[in-house]
């Protein structure tokens, strides 16, 4: 998102914020400077998107991303915004339920500070790494408000911070997606034609300028170009390829889709080279649960080159769309008969059975029965022995990948996917475009389209056999067929094999000079290079940590 601002509520040190809003790593704008009793604000302001400062009635009140309506009103149907407000005895501030505008704070001496990147807050003073904070995320059970900077947090995406005038801080969530399940009452094909009509919405509210779309070759790109293109808008398409690794190999695909819209396709090399965690740290300033970019940059750098400053992402398609798993055990702990009769006349009855079996049965039954094949480990199971029991106790408490009961399952499934830690990571996105001038823009993170999605029941929004089933039929006839029948989308396995070296990221722990609190280190160096040791991505999250933790 174009534009930035930093801001002190309290006692103001007014040349630290003038040094803060200089410290900016990737926003720009026409810089301004605001002052109201006990709250200054300091501003890169960006046409479109702000910030915005207004001050009426003795409310000091900062808006950035979505313009215009209250503060109340942003929280009740705001797409992409931070808002933060002050009377000079206390200070509120929110951020949307997606996470596609970061905000971040810290306190300083007498004053609460807040930034829309972190570096401004480490103008202020380089805090310890908060170590503690670095082990749990890299066990993949982080707090998700900490940074791992001790003492600067994040505001969560949809929840609201307050401050008074003693610099009590608490934040509190306002977006509960819980009370959005079984709103809808249609049809499936019902469901489909208002998927597509929200997604051209979406779509629709994403189109602002001239705007580059980042196609993978995957449905939701797919779907974010097809949508654009029945809009009538000058399509800029660009893809990433990888044409020598056979599990990336995605452009003709991509091309396919541009073919479906009537565009052209613009192709660039994706990144092979060798991965460095300091590349991630110097973009992000702090430490992310995800692997190493493979082909925003390139794309993101292509289309800045093109003059263009805008971007379209099929990202969080996966997300809003429904995490995979329990469906058959929520369709038959909700009485769902008729659609797995239906289900059973699609794919038969044994693959009926054989869902149903695997959702509701626990694992020691499987192992008795002879047709049922024994669940393999999850990736949480792999990496338990590499920490100690007290984040062991917590890896297993959020291992949705482990059996459960089926009873609400699905549910907590579908519900990880529109909270954080899953929506901070837009954070992440945010920042890459940045990087390179671009307003990156997430379709599928359009607040209606999400309700949308999250009110579907399983019956409608999921068939266990089939990906994103809904979504195929939503844009079918807009979308190329060669698309539409594609199976699960590679996760580039082999471009993660072949950037991210196992012995060098151990070297980067050992030289680090870092211990993580929790970490079992015995355990990682005695088999962590080993193809069967420690996984590849837990190495990586490792590496990044220690990297960071030493002053990376």
């Amino acid at each position: 998102m174009r534009g930035a601002f930093v801001a002190c509520f309290g006692e103001v040190d007014q040349p630290a914020l003038e040094n803060a809003a200089d410290a900016y790593r990737w926003h720009s704008g026409d810089s301004e400077y605001h002052a109201a009793p006990r709250f200054h604000v300091a501003v890169e302001r960006q046409a479109g998107d702000g910030p915005d400062v207004e001050l009426r009635n003795g409310v000091t009140t900062v808006v950035h991303g979505d313009m215009g309506g209250s503060f109340a009103d942003l929280q009740r149907q705001g797409g992409r915004f931070v808002v933060a407000e002050s009377d000079g005895e206390t200070l509120r501030a929110a951020r949307d339920p997606m996470g596609l505008a970061p905000l971040f704070f810290r306190i300083v001496g007498r004053g609460l500070w807040l930034a829309t990147e972190v570096s401004p807050l480490l103008a202020l003073g380089r805090p310890a790494p908060d170590l503690l904070a670095l082990s749990a995320q890299a066990a993949l059970v982080p707090d998700d408000a900490q940074t791992g900077y001790v003492g600067i947090q994040r505001l969560l995406p949809g929840h609201v911070l307050h401050a008074t005038r003693n610099l009590s801080v608490t934040q509190r969530p306002y977006w509960d997606p819980r009370g959005l399940f079984g709103r809808f009452r249609g049809s499936r094909r019902e469901a489909e034609d208002e998927l597509w009509a929200r997604l051209l919405e979406g779509v629709d509210r994403s189109l602002d300028g001239p705007t580059g779309i980042l196609v993978s070759g995957g449905l939701d790109s797919a779907a974010v170009t097809a949508a654009a293109a029945r809009l009538g808008r000058p399509l800029s398409l660009v893809h990433v390829a990888f044409p020598e690794f056979a599990d990336a190999a995605e452009e003709p695909y991509a091309r396919a889709v541009a073919d479906a819209a009537g565009a052209a396709l613009e192709i660039v090399p994706g990144n092979a080279g060798s991965w460095d965690p300091q590349d991630d740290l110097d973009v992000s300033v702090i430490p992310y649960l995800s692997p190493p970019d493979y082909t925003a940059s390139s794309g993101l750098a292509h289309l800045a080159a093109r003059g263009l400053d805008a971007a379209l992402d099929g990202n969080d398609g996966d997300g809003v769309l429904g995490y995979r798993g329990r469906e058959w055990g929520e369709l038959i702990t909700t009485g769902k008969i008729p659609r797995l009769w239906e289900l059973t006349r699609m794919y038969g009855a044994r693959s009926v059975a054989g869902g149903l079996a695997r959702d509701l049965l626990p694992p020691a039954v499987h192992q008795t029965v002879r047709r049922i094949p024994p669940r393999a480990p999850t990736y949480l199971e792999h990496i338990e022995r590499y920490f100690a029991p007290p984040l062991r106790e917590r890896i297993r408490s959020v291992d949705r990948e482990r059996w459960h009961q089926p009873v609400g399952e699905w549910r907590r499934r579908q519900l990880r996917q529109v909270s954080p830690v899953t929506t901070a990571r837009m954070e992440e996105h945010e920042l890459r475009g940045a990087r390179y001038g671009i307003d990156i823009r997430h379709p599928f993170a359009d607040r209606d389209l999400v309700k949308f999605l999250v009110s579907l029941p399983a019956a409608i929004k999921s068939d266990p056999m089939r990906p994103k089933a809904l979504l195929r039929a939503a844009i079918a006839g807009h979308a190329p067929d060669d698309v539409l029948e594609r199976g699960e989308k590679p996760e580039y396995l082999s471009v993660l094999e072949h950037r991210v070296d196992r012995g060098r990221c151990l070297d980067w722990v050992k030289e680090s000079g870092v211990r993580l609190p929790l970490v079992n280190y015995e355990a990682l160096f005695d088999d962590g290079i080993e193809s069967w040791g420690a996984p590849l991505f837990l190495l990586l999250l490792l590496a990044r940590a220690h990297v960071f933790a030493a002053g990376g």
